[in-house]
């Protein structure tokens, strides 16, 4: 299969050499990536695996004879909108028209307005909110949006017979977008929503919050038991000082907790054993997109863990699409002025490749269509706590979904 990918992207690429060598021989390509801030275990993932697919990249045109050669010049957001926006300036100043990024959807909603005003287009590799999805926009997004992840959760919380949940989330785009996107989906199965609790982002003592939680989690016991009650839980790093508070009540350690992908993976939960004894003990279940990877073909998480002293998570997978598909698309059109031919270069490129997340075919929105998920969970490994993925949700149109528990 890996032959035949790259005869495809070869024979792209080759074909364009012939036709544009006469432009520039430098391809410059821009990537706004969360290397510190709240999300950066996978910041630090996606920055590793988009330096190795510019090698890659590179290792191949100059296979074909081709002077082009990728120049990719990242900057860390730290996850801030601002800091995203002032960023994605200075790459505008620079004459970039394709960016990487940036990773979450409160950034990608800052930078937007800025990006399809100047002709820039976003691909990003992991924004999910729904309210994001915008046809003919100049954002497009190598995963699906967040409508699939919360039917995910729904249905994992079905499997588990949970009847009963209290969402507890960041107070943002993205967590506001997915905790009404999971409610609908829950309560669409016969589930039941108890009293939202919501935290602003900058919060850095949770044990109000906290309380007024344990306080819910009590109440809905009486009525539904421990083992049908659920915790929905939003958040990004700060759920290490999240679950630093939560084992201090009884009540919010008698119930399962349900996560998101935006702490599926994340080192903080498994480095503080205290922490991670919490999310052992409450089962704490995340959903990661995992699209189809074909790991072997690519070797990414192999390189990445040489790099970082880890696997990657599949937003650095989608990074390393990302870029092969922004390569080809430039290329492909050898104008990189050319917004509105750039765009559909990059329809054309992403609905035919196969990379190693799989198909990268987009909906009507620019988004991914659809996907698997993997779910992940702390567990206690030959005495150290790791991540273990212990279920999966695997698309089917025709079953419309179901979950299988691996162990």
């Amino acid at each position: 299969m890996k032959g035949r990918i790259f005869y495809l992207i070869g024979t792209i690429l080759s074909l364009s050499f012939f036709t544009h060598s006469i432009y520039a021989e430098e391809i410059k390509i821009g990537a706004l990536v969360s290397i510190s801030g709240s999300i950066s275990s996978s910041g630090q993932e996606s920055k590793a695996a988009l330096d190795i697919a510019s090698n890659d990249i590179n290792d191949y045109l100059r296979s074909i004879g081709s002077e082009e050669q990728v120049e990719l010049i990242i900057f860390d957001t730290k996850a801030s909108p601002d800091v995203a926006l002032a960023k994605l300036k200075e790459l505008a100043d620079q004459g970039i028209k394709i960016v990487i990024g940036p990773m979450t959807s409160s950034e990608v909603e800052k930078c937007k307005s800025f990006a399809d005003k100047n002709g820039i287009i976003l691909i990003s590799q992991s924004s999910t909110a729904p309210t994001l999805a915008i046809p003919n926009d100049n954002v497009f997004r190598l995963v699906p949006d967040d409508e699939q992840q919360a039917e995910v959760v729904a249905r994992l919380m079905e499997k588990d017979e949970i009847r009963f949940i209290i969402p507890f989330w960041r107070d943002d785009l993205w967590g506001n977008n997915l905790v009404s996107a999971t409610k609908s989906q829950f309560t669409a199965i016969g589930g039941k929503v108890g009293k939202d609790v919501k935290y602003d982002v900058k919060t850095t003592d949770f044990s109000s919050k906290l309380k007024e939680l344990n306080s819910e989690v009590e109440k809905a016991i009486k009525m539904y038991g421990n083992n049908g009650v659920g915790v929905y839980l939003i958040s990004l790093n700060e759920v290490s000082d999240i679950f630093k508070e939560a084992q201090k009540y009884d009540a919010l350690s008698k119930v399962k907790w349900y996560g998101s992908d935006g702490t599926a993976l994340a080192d903080v939960l498994v480095e503080d054993k205290d922490v991670a004894a919490f999310a052992q003990k409450v089962r704490f279940i995340n959903p990661l997109y995992s699209g189809d990877i074909t790991e072997a073909r690519f070797r990414v998480a192999e390189r990445v863990k040489a790099k970082l002293g880890r696997k990657p998570d599949s937003y650095a997978y989608a990074a390393y699409d990302a870029l092969w598909i922004a390569t080809t698309s430039i290329i492909m059109t050898g104008n990189t002025n050319d917004i509105k031919a750039l765009k559909t270069a990059i329809n054309k490129t992403a609905n035919t490749y196969y990379g190693v997340t799989g198909w990268t075919a987009l909906n009507e929105a620019g988004d991914r269509d659809n996907g698997n998920y993997s779910f992940w969970a702390v567990e206690k490994i030959n005495g150290a706590f790791k991540w273990d993925n212990i279920a999966k949700f695997v698309y089917d149109p025709a079953l419309e979904g179901i979950v299988i528990y691996l162990k």
